[in-house]
């Protein structure tokens, strides 16, 4: 009996140890979540590999044995969690300890975030249990674990890469006070002051495609925006604005609904004499990420300040933005499960444009933008290159664009097609 048990217990380690040796293999699989399951049991030993694009789902099936991972049904197994391009992300370890069944969770690519345990009659208690500690008690390991991620995965749903949360607020911010469009003749030739402000309505589209880790994913992005102008000079504007945004990254959704508002102050104004135009912005807003696929999301807050700076020469303009801006995490739920975001980011982004009207109310551009996240992140930096032609109706009541750009940074390349029109009163 004594010889048996020796038996059982070096067919358990040896079994363990390939479940250890087998998760650390990198996956060729472009899922985006995949697990790796071996059973540890005496029974007929199996390895099931699934991969999947919502994550909260197939946690439940796994530690309750069902779905994709009914073969695991009252079996004793160790599982593995690759999240985007981290490997060993989340551990499962189910045994049966008599007639108990207990659960232990643990974060191997970093330890020291996550390790819990948990106990229960059966298989459906332990996951109600795992259930029940991610919507609440482990709301702390939660935020952890997800900032952890952020910084190694292009996965990271709010912070740490072009298409983060952090990223599309600040995009939203450059993109409308950093680089203004280029003037157009007409402008320049008309009676008084140029680049004044003047109350309107206008609104920004972008479409685009991503790709990074082996991953690819698009993003789509409408900002509507009302300016309104303060005072008689027309010096000083009023802008709101409500950024949202759609992501996809290999079938797993993202959704991000903003609120900003900023004070657009011209502080040189350009004459048909006077070639300098100096615009200083300071902005600030919130947005609401939410990834239940992803089990990420939480509200960031966002506040910071655009320079834009421009000169005139002929045809020519040449023109430099500035910004910079603070990202800070509030806790915010989604469909029950409560997110409390662990981000705190700062990015800088400057950028240079040239541009030549045509005609009389036509203008082309191009520019360069200089991207970087000041803490720690996935993607640090990357540059964007754009070019864009637009048009500006009679007495600059209206104006319509249409532009093409692309990101590159370490191991990302993105492509996006952007389109913008307006009317001023």
């Amino acid at each position: 009996m004594k010889v048996q048990n020796t038996s059982a217990e070096l067919r358990r380690l040896a079994l363990t140890t390939a479940a250890a040796l087998s998760v650390t293999t990198v996956a060729q699989a472009k899922d985006l979540f995949e697990f790796t399951a071996v059973t540890t049991d005496a029974l007929p030993p199996l390895n099931l590999v699934q991969g999947s694009s919502n994550l909260p789902d197939r946690i439940t099936e796994l530690v309750d044995g069902t779905g994709q991972f009914n073969q695991l049904n009252n079996r004793e197994f160790i599982a593995s969690l690759r999240y985007g391009g981290v490997q060993q992300a989340l551990r499962f370890n189910i045994q049966q300890v008599g007639p108990n069944w207990t659960a232990q969770l643990t974060s191997p690519f970093d330890p020291a975030l996550i390790n819990r345990n948990f106990a229960g009659m059966t298989r459906s208690d332990l996951e109600d249990q795992i259930d029940q500690y991610l919507q609440q008690n482990g709301l702390g390991d939660l935020a952890k674990l997800l900032s952890a991620l952020d910084r190694r995965t292009i996965a990271g749903a709010l912070d740490g890469n072009p298409v983060a949360a952090t990223s599309v607020a600040a995009n939203a911010y450059f993109g409308e006070y950093g680089l203004r469009p280029t003037e157009t003749e007409e402008e320049t030739n008309a009676e008084g002051d140029t680049g004044t402000s003047r109350s309107g309505i206008a609104m920004t589209a972008d479409a685009g495609t991503f790709r990074s880790e082996d991953f690819e994913g698009e993003t789509y992005s409408w900002t509507p925006m009302v300016p309104v102008a303060l005072g008689d000079s027309r010096r000083v504007r009023l802008e709101v604005s409500l950024p949202l945004n759609y992501t996809s990254i290999e079938g797993a959704d993202q959704f991000r609904v903003g609120g900003q508002v900023a004070v657009a102050m011209l502080l040189k104004k350009r004459t048909k004499d006077q070639p300098l135009l100096w615009q200083v912005t300071p902005h600030a807003g919130a947005l609401v990420a939410g990834s239940l696929d992803m089990l990420a999301g939480g509200v960031l807050m966002s506040g910071g300040a655009t320079s834009y700076l421009s000169y005139r020469w002929n045809r020519w303009e040449f023109s430099m933005g500035n910004h910079v801006s603070f990202h800070e995490g509030l806790s915010v739920t989604v469909d029950d499960y409560q997110f409390n975001p662990d981000v705190s980011q700062q990015i800088l982004k400057n950028g240079v444009k040239v541009g030549r009207s045509l005609g009389q109310r036509w203008y082309a551009e191009g520019y360069v933008i200089d991207t970087e996240f000041l803490q720690d992140a996935f993607i640090s930096r990357y540059l964007t290159v754009g070019a864009g032609i637009g048009y500006r109706g009679p007495n600059r009541k209206g104006y319509v664009m249409l532009g093409l750009y692309g990101s590159f940074g370490d191991d990302y390349s993105s492509g996006n097609l952007q389109f913008g029109t307006g009317w001023k009163f």
